[in-house]
């Protein structure tokens, strides 16, 4: 059950969601939608008012899927995506700026939000000083160097930190909700959690999971991660929440709008048998 005020929750990799009516009225959503992923790792939301946009892209450019709705006038894209390499995902990031951007030119105030399964380079700083590049390169098995880095192998290059699918975001631009009012880096990561910190993917503290917001949109207080011991067992993802408000000028023509919407990310939540690997509410 609910045990926070939100507006608005998207999630990902909801294995085996298909009562997702039911999951919703328990946690006291009316308005939800499903996008069914060939990969089995489903994508959903769950809102306090209605969708009044709803668009499905299952795979297409994208590993598992981009559910684009909109509620309070606010268009959300929620997004998983693929965990192969950065070039894979620079792919659905550029596909992804090319959206933000339409929906900018015509006044709609843009949500992108999910386990973006990628490197900041806001976080660049966090990365040094934790000694990341070290732990990823100790993987024997290269998955965490191919997921992460560029260079090395028969490239006769050194490894770094292949920031180029969310640079593209950013440069879209897209404002990262973890950096505060007077630009500090984000200072929280969102895996490993305590459900499976044995995780190889999951080597290291990283943030991996976002909300970004388009320039129509302010937020209210940086985003903050719910690193709790209830959360320590929801997921293999900590939680990120975020309050944003909409801009006097956004909605295309119309009033304004002074709408608050509470966000969080979260990953492989278990809830009763069922399995979700990322959450945002908003």
């Amino acid at each position: 059950k609910r045990s926070r005020e939100v507006d608005f929750v998207a999630l990902q990799e909801c294995n085996g969601w298909h009562k997702l009516p039911n999951i919703a009225e328990e946690c006291g959503f009316a308005h939800y939608e499903l996008l069914e992923c060939s990969t089995g790792y489903h994508i959903a939301v769950m809102s306090n008012t209605p969708l009044t946009h709803v668009e499905r892209t299952a795979g297409g450019p994208y590993h598992h899927g981009l559910l684009e709705v909109e509620a309070v006038g606010v268009r959300f894209l929620v997004t998983h995506l693929t965990p192969r390499n950065a070039s894979a995902r620079l792919k659905e990031t550029t596909e992804i700026q090319r959206r933000c951007r339409q929906l900018h030119a015509a006044g709609i105030p843009t949500v992108v939000v999910g386990d973006l399964n990628t490197l900041s380079p806001l976080d660049s700083e966090a990365h040094r000083s934790s000694g990341l590049m070290a732990t990823l390169e100790q993987d024997e098995t290269f998955r965490l160097q191919e997921k992460f880095l560029s260079g090395g192998g028969d490239s006769g290059e050194a490894y770094s930190f292949d920031y180029r699918p969310m640079q593209t975001l950013l440069d879209t631009p897209l404002y990262d909700t973890a950096v505060d009012a007077g630009g500090s880096p984000p200072r929280f990561t969102t895996v490993p959690t305590a459900l499976d910190d044995s995780d190889p993917m999951h080597a290291a503290p990283m943030r991996l999971d976002m909300i970004l917001i388009s320039p129509l949109l302010s937020t209210v207080s940086a985003a903050r991660v719910l690193n709790t011991s209830e959360t320590d067992v929801m997921s293999d993802h900590y939680a990120v929440e975020c309050d944003v408000c909409v801009s006097d000028t956004a909605g295309g023509g119309g009033g304004a709008h002074h709408d608050s919407l509470k966000g969080r990310q979260s990953g492989n939540a278990v809830e009763g048998a069922e399995g979700v690997h990322s959450r945002q509410e908003l």
